[in-house]
């Protein structure tokens, strides 16, 4: 699962299979060889990977697909959507975005 985030999050940057590497201090055939699930970073690499392109390493390693959690009500937030009928979570979703777009406006504001 790491090979797959791992090139996405890369091309997403713009970045070459080399440029990665020398941004994490790693060889091109390391970074090669975790997108094409050949090898698997050790620990401290995986923190590096995760903090560098801003995700989780749950998501990294395909135990997430929220890339990082912002809050730790969000687990909630889903258990409680889906919950919901189809009809209910779209009016639940139209509210949040327009809750949303205040908040951003008042920010904005100030």
């Amino acid at each position: 699962m790491i090979g797959q985030r791992l090139k996405r999050l890369r091309e997403e940057k713009g970045l070459t299979q080399q440029q990665l590497a020398d941004e994490l201090h790693l060889t091109y055939h390391a970074v090669s060889g975790y997108e094409r699930n050949k090898s698997e970073p050790d620990d401290e690499i995986l923190i590096n990977i995760a903090t560098y392109f801003h995700v989780s390493s749950d998501y990294l390693l395909g135990l997430s697909d929220m890339r990082n959690p912002t809050f730790k009500g969000e687990n909630k937030m889903i258990n409680m959507m889906k919950e919901l009928n189809e009809e209910d979570r779209k009016s639940v979703q139209e509210v949040c975005e327009i809750l949303i777009k205040r908040f951003k406006e008042g920010y904005e504001k100030k």
